[in-house]
């Protein structure tokens, strides 16, 4: 009797602990056919302009994210094939990837990247989200707000679920 005590209180303490992780966050479909779901703080959300997809703080308006591109991007052997769209909204030219925070077992990543923004060099977070269904094809955002949580980010990048219902 005290085992099954004992398992069902560590049961109860793992889903507890579970649960309270994404406290304050909801589950949102991300507004692409080809990519699943995230899970968003309650007081962001998608929106569309022109077809390209952005993060947007409900409480400021404020845009805290935007889609970067989208499209397919991939190698056979040693030839690139390059199919992506870029915003034309956001001329950000991508230097490379500084630090990788998330690894891409579920198909999306968190990492540090570099920019050139008017000649000036800045370090953005970035995520990526690819599909479950052809993974060819992502969506990047970059996040171009000053007050980003870095914890919110690898939430965010963990609870992508990328199968499309």
């Amino acid at each position: 009797m005290r085992k099954i005590t004992y398992v069902f209180t560590l049961m109860l303490v793992f889903l507890v602990g579970c649960a309270s992780e994404y406290s304050g966050f909801r589950e949102i479909k991300i507004p692409d056919e080809s990519i699943g779901t995230v899970m968003l703080p309650d007081n962001w959300n998608f929106i569309t302009d022109n077809g390209w997809l952005y993060i947007e703080d409900s409480e400021t308006g404020d845009i805290i994210a935007f889609q970067h591109s989208r499209g397919l991007h991939y190698w056979i052997a040693s030839e690139e094939y390059d199919e992506r769209e870029f915003n034309p909204s956001y001329e950000y030219e991508k230097i490379g990837v500084i630090d990788y925070i998330t690894g891409n077992s579920n198909l999306s990543n968190c990492s540090l990247g570099e920019y050139i923004i008017d000649v000036e060099n800045i370090q953005l977070y970035e995520i990526y989200f690819t599909s479950g269904q052809d993974y060819h094809y992502s969506i990047f955002f970059v996040f171009i707000s000053d007050e980003i949580d870095l914890k919110i980010l690898e939430k965010i990048s963990k609870s992508y679920d990328s199968n499309i219902e």
